[in-house]
């Protein structure tokens, strides 16, 4: 037999008012914080406040949780500014949007703390790093004392440590404030301790490669400056690093060097850094690697030792990172086409360059899901070098309707091709599926030529080996040995041969394998 409301219909704000609100401002002392944990009972003003009436008479007034203009804690001696709210129903009196004055901070006693933001939550809070401790201490977002900035990663924040009970009195930031980059220059020693991202590394001839020691590094790398263009030491010489951070809303960038990293020999773009700067220097001083930035890719082309990367970015990156083996951890490193490897990364002059690179196990199956229909198309662009400096990893296919006629273009990759030594050149008909990425872009896999079987007229013999006529990729001609003629034909210029086009499991370079003359 309870009684129920119905038909509810939602007022315009301001329709029903409780309060009748004095607008005059007021200046208090809080007498009794709100109490964090309230027991069950019908008044909720649990705090008190002090404050000088009109008629230069103290007097006491209550106020409940939703008085504060904002959620961070209030203590006991607080200075705060307040309105007065007067019940329409009983006509009791209590203070209202109650706000924390900065005057608190200078007559109290209250030790505030500096730190800089290590890690956030993007719903509740994060992690404050204190400058004066290099103590780690959580924060939540309701203690922040105003709602206009943003708290971003390496910001600068003022506040007070606290206890918190049900996190088993462990400290915590409570009353923060965003700290400008000159204040804390000012209150820090003229220093000021941020984090940051590194945009461009240090290219000053100092090294991690192959996960060794600097002197085995820097000597592999004497060793082959002569024949590697990816280590020159030329293009290397005393060119600053630079780092991109966000302060105070504002994005900005500082240069540094080498010679200021405290815990690591090098940087890599990508890598998550803490940095010191001063009022009198331009270069991030005393830097401390935070979080490497390790990047996954498969190797699209291999020639001769070098060769480039594709990366494993599902918002369609087409940057090629290029690479030389001696950039590999570990001796001996076996690589084929198609190979998923793991790298820092670098940039030299504009090209980005892998480092540190190893070998991992695939994981390919978690980029794409592979449709069941299997398709034919023909290819419009292959993926192929086009010089030392230049590349395309990424190739087209167009699907051929069941009619004939041209349908949709597919982008593909070395990891979508069934052999990984197979040439496709263009128009060539082949069979493939469809996968969907974690992004649901579209690109076609499981790609098969249809008829490997090519043919060609041999330009040239010299000795054991010869070339043919035939246009793959930036060559008009390609390379056979000997041991490849099919037994009991001897090939001289101007014989028609069959062959496959293969790339070298050894050099990478495109060659002519089981050749067969024709005429």
């Amino acid at each position: 037999n309870k009684e129920v409301a119905s038909n509810i219909i939602i007022l315009p704000k301001g329709t029903v008012e409780f309060d009748d609100m004095d607008k005059t401002p007021y200046i208090g002392r809080i007498l009794q914080p709100l109490q964090n944990k309230l027991k069950k009972s019908d008044n909720t003003l649990t705090g008190r406040l002090l404050y000088d009436t009109t008629d230069k008479k103290m007097s006491e007034l209550p106020f409940g949780e939703r008085d504060r203009c904002g959620l961070y804690t209030l203590l006991e001696n607080d200075i705060v500014q307040f309105v007065i709210a007067k019940d329409k129903r009983d006509g009791m009196m209590r203070a209202t949007q109650i706000s924390l004055l900065d005057q608190s901070f200078l007559k109290s006693k209250e030790q505030r703390q500096m730190g800089i933001v290590t890690k956030l939550d993007n719903i509740t809070g994060g992690q404050i790093k204190c400058l004066s401790s290099d103590q780690i201490v959580s924060f939540r977002f309701s203690e922040v004392m105003k709602d206009n900035f943003e708290i971003t990663e390496g910001g600068a924040l003022e506040f007070t440590l606290a206890s918190n009970s049900n996190n088993g009195d462990m400290p915590q930031a409570i009353r923060i404030k965003l700290v400008s980059k000159d204040n804390l220059l000012n209150m820090n020693g003229h220093e000021l301790r941020l984090m940051g991202i590194v945009e461009r590394d240090a290219n000053d001839g100092r090294s991690e490669r192959n996960g060794r020691s600097n002197d085995t590094s820097e000597t592999k790398q004497q060793q082959t400056n002569g024949t590697d263009s990816l280590s020159s030491s030329n293009n290397r010489q005393q060119e600053p690093g630079l780092i991109r951070y966000i302060y105070d809303g504002t994005e900005s960038t500082i240069q540094y060097s080498s010679a200021n990293l405290s815990n690591t020999s090098a940087l890599y773009c990508g890598d998550k850094v803490e940095f010191s700067i001063t009022s009198n220097s331009k270069l991030a001083l005393n830097i401390t690697l935070i979080e490497r930035n390790r990047i996954h890719g498969w190797i699209a082309i291999l020639r001769e030792g070098k060769g480039f990367i594709e990366q494993s970015n599902t918002m369609g990156s087409i940057e090629p990172v290029a690479f030389s083996m001696n950039a590999f951890t570990g001796d001996n490193v076996q690589v084929e086409l198609g190979d998923e490897v793991e790298f820092s990364l670098r940039k030299i002059s504009g090209r980005l360059i892998a480092e540190n690179i190893l070998k991992v196990s695939s994981t390919i199956n978690n980029f794409y899901s592979v449709l069941p229909t299997v398709h034919r198309g023909r290819v419009v662009s292959p993926v192929r070098m086009i010089s030392n400096d230049e590349c395309e990893i990424l190739g087209r296919i167009q699907k051929i309707t069941d009619d004939g006629m041209p349908g949709e273009c597919y982008t593909y990759s070395i990891t979508g091709i069934k052999n990984k030594r197979v040439i496709l050149l263009p128009n060539d008909s082949v069979t493939f599926s469809v996968a969907i990425g974690l992004d649901y872009s579209r690109r076609a896999v499981n790609i098969v030529l249809e008829n490997e079987l090519r043919k060609g007229k041999v330009d040239t013999v010299k000795g054991q080996f010869g070339f043919i006529d035939f246009a793959c990729e930036e060559n008009k001609k390609i390379f056979f040995h000997n041991s490849e003629i099919e037994a009991g034909f001897e090939l001289r210029a101007g014989d028609e041969v069959e062959f496959y086009a293969q790339y070298n499991s050894k050099s990478g370079k495109p060659c002519a394998s089981k050749l067969r003359r024709v005429k």
